[in-house]
């Protein structure tokens, strides 16, 4: 039982290091201009744009392809 509490000691304490310096990264990122985070925030606004474009493009051709389906179930049943 010992072994375990070090164990979970260990690894909490190399986890805390980790966010520790992932703190001090963020704060070293803030030097970067504003135009240089404006640039590269464009591609994500694009990137996100052309995913919505895309995922409703695809639901509307699977959604014409089931109103074809059912409209030649109709067909059939005349």
């Amino acid at each position: 039982m010992n072994k375990i509490k070090i164990a979970f000691t260990v690894l909490f304490l190399f986890i805390l290091n980790v966010w520790v310096k992932a703190q001090d990264v963020a704060v070293n990122t803030n030097a970067i201009s504003k135009e240089e985070r404006s640039e590269q925030s464009i591609y994500v606004v694009m990137a996100v744009a052309i995913t919505i474009v895309l995922g409703l493009l695809l639901y509307l051709i699977s959604l014409d392809r089931k109103i074809s389906k059912i409209r030649c179930k109709i067909k059939d049943l005349r």
